[in-house]
């Protein structure tokens, strides 16, 4: 061992490692040697190098075309390396428009005519490439900057509506002339062509135009491929420009149908009311499209979807919109039309209660229920029909009844109502025999029990009125009684006779009395015919019973006048003792007591005076009045002669 290292290793070939040198050196001669034969001999000979085989022929036309190449592309270098004078034109470039109604007219028709007829004619079985090339051209032609893509404060149809007739025309006339089928892909064409310009900064007016006019002239285009127009929805969401200008341009549908409208506010728009940049003006579209159509129909879902919205406090909602959406009379657009509905109704709403806990809700749509149940009572057997699969529904209805039982008693038929809870009562006895009892079952009872026991319950609270009629009667006959005996009991010369005359009342007392005298005379002789001697044994039967009133009137009487004796008899004392504690009071009381009767009788008269130049005119004048009540008596006295004969063959036919 010598300590050192050493390589332990196969000797190589001498032979192996000058043959390697060699292919290397042959390597790079090849490299270095290539040369082409196009670049030495000229075309011609080339040409009778290959000879004439076809492979040769197409071999050497190959070689033109490149030599060609390296021609043209030789030249253009020098072009550019050589600096090229600029020349000077008097012609002036347009200047850009300021708004798009002056873009629109200074279109050339001729120019836009051109463009049609040669796509027309060069494409006559593309209409897509004829609406396209339309489309671009209008788009070049309104290059206007746009800072609203939704046109807020214009029409409903703007920009469309400014389009100028002769160009509205020709873009009508492309449309028509593509199918149905052709006028749907376009639609699609142009609202995603519309979202890419708008991506790369330009207004797409072209587009927004053809998109109004296929969706104003045929709504239901909108909503042919709502598909796509949802995956495109989603892609631009985030862009607010872009995704304004989508839901804009699908929202024109619902310009001319509310279904098409409705659809698109719910499938494509409400999935954005939470966004802080969408929420106003899908509000705002619900409101338009609800204010549009006030005499179409709602259906019972589009109700329903509506409510829900109303009251889910979605956030980002603006409360200013949100308030006038609930404001809208939206039931009374559900029952336009709906007489043969009603039974749907009540099973659909029934349903529907139990989806939110919002009291507001529930109340919306008992409210529906229970107008279906008034308007038709038929769709109480609905609801008895539905009442076990609908147990805390029925409860939240029965419920409603039960707190506002004050305001329904008077619409339902109670013997309907009664007839429904005993129903329902029955059908809980059988529920209360099953181990699980089902959800809602006890509450719809206690609520059935509240309802029955209202129904039976009295009335024993309440105002007065009959009361207060009798009374008013009463003192009204005092006075008017004290007012004749005060003018020596002669009813011409009295104060209420006078007053009477006045207003020419007395004219339609005499005539109503007249009336009255007239048909009562005429009962009694009709009775008297039937009816023989039952007159007298009346009067013989009343006679005990007339005495005792007129005993009783004289007693009345003598109590009044001896009341007042008294009062005339204990008059000056009584005005002495005043006087005496608080002189001068009297005297002041009555001066205060004249001046108010004195001021109350000159604005009585300035009314009545006032209701006989402005109010009781024409249709309301005296004489029109007096007519009017002169028929209706008679009308009155025919209809009570009719019946009198209709119950007299009753009666006859009921003896025989």
């Amino acid at each position: 061992m010598s300590g050192q290292w050493e390589v332990v290793g196969k000797k190589r070939d001498k032979n192996s490692v000058q043959q390697a040198q060699k292919s290397g050196n042959n390597k790079e001669n090849k490299q270095k040697i290539v040369v082409k034969v196009e670049d030495i001999l000229p075309r011609s000979q080339i040409i009778n190098l290959f000879g004439n085989n076809k492979g040769s022929i197409k071999d050497s036309q190959k070689v033109q075309e490149k030599s060609k190449k390296n021609e043209t592309t030789n030249q253009q270098k020098k072009q550019k390396k050589q600096p090229q004078p600029v020349e000077k034109s008097d012609v002036q470039p347009k200047p850009k428009p300021k708004s798009i109604e002056s873009a629109l007219n200074s279109i050339s028709i001729d120019e836009l005519k051109k463009v049609y007829e040669q796509n027309k004619t060069l494409f006559p079985d593309g209409p897509i490439v004829w609406l396209k090339e339309l489309q671009q051209f209008l788009n070049r032609n309104i290059p206007v900057e746009i800072s609203d893509p939704i046109f807020q404060n214009k029409s409903d149809c703007y920009p469309f509506s400014v389009i100028p007739a002769q160009i509205k025309a020709i873009m009508e006339k492309a449309c028509k002339e593509a199918d149905s089928k052709n006028q749907e892909l376009f639609f699609d064409i142009c609202l995603s062509s519309m979202a890419m310009e708008m991506t790369n900064g330009f207004s797409a007016i072209g587009q927004k135009l053809f998109l109004q006019l296929l969706a104003l002239n045929n709504p239901k285009i909108v909503i042919a491929n709502i598909s796509k127009s949802i995956s495109l929805r989603t892609s631009y969401q985030n862009r607010q420009n872009v995704g304004l200008s989508i839901l804009w341009a699908l929202g024109m549908g619902g310009l001319k149908d509310l279904n098409v409208g409705f659809k698109v506010f719910q499938e494509i728009m409400f999935p954005l009311i939470e966004m802080k940049n969408y929420s106003r003006f899908i509000c705002g579209y619900l409101i338009d499209l609800i204010n549009r159509f006030n005499d179409v129909p709602l259906s019972k879902e589009q109700y329903q979807f509506v409510m829900e919205y109303i009251y889910s406090n979605k956030k980002n909602s603006p409360l200013d919109l949100s308030a006038q959406i609930q404001k809208q009379k939206l039931k009374e657009l559900l029952f336009i039309n709906s007489k043969d509905k009603y039974h749907g109704f009540v099973e659909f709403f029934l349903k529907k209660l139990t989806i939110r806990d919002s009291d507001s809700y529930r109340n919306e749509l008992c409210d529906v229920i229970i107008a279906c149940l008034i308007r038709d009572p038929t769709t109480f057997n609905v609801w008895t029909k539905h009442y076990s699969k609908n147990l805390v529904g029925s409860a939240i209805l029965l419920n409603y009844i039960d707190a506002n039982w004050t305001r329904f008693r008077k619409n339902f038929g109670r013997k309907v109502l009664n007839d429904v809870l005993i129903s329902f009562s029955v059908t809980n006895e059988d529920l209360m025999t099953k181990k699980k009892k089902d959800e809602g079952l006890i509450d719809a009872m206690d609520e059935i029990e509240k309802i029955r026991g209202k129904m039976a319950r009295k009335k024993t609270s309440g105002f007065p009125y009959k009361a207060l009629i009798f009374l008013t009667v009463f003192v009204s006959g005092v006075i008017v009684v004290y007012d004749i005996r005060r003018n020596g009991n002669k009813w011409e010369r009295s104060t209420t006779y006078n007053t009477l005359k006045q207003w020419k009342v007395d004219e339609y007392l005499n005539v109503a009395g007249d009336k009255v005298i007239e048909g009562a005379n005429w009962a009694h002789g009709k009775f008297q015919e039937k009816f023989p001697g039952y007159t007298e044994k009346a009067v013989e039967y009343s006679e005990p019973y007339l005495e005792l009133t007129k005993e009783f009137g004289k007693f009345f009487c003598n109590a009044c006048a001896g009341l007042k004796e008294l009062i005339v008899e204990k008059y000056p004392i009584f005005v002495e003792s005043i006087e005496t504690y608080a002189p001068g009071l009297i005297e002041q009381s009555s001066k205060t007591m004249e001046n108010v009767w004195s001021t109350s009788v000159l604005y009585f008269n300035r009314s009545v005076d006032y209701l006989k130049q402005e109010v009781f005119v024409g249709q309301l004048a005296p004489e029109n009045v007096q007519k009017l009540v002169i028929e209706a008596l008679n009308t009155t006295q025919q209809k009570a002669s009719e019946y009198y004969y209709w119950l007299y063959e009753k009666v006859q036919s009921t003896i025989k």
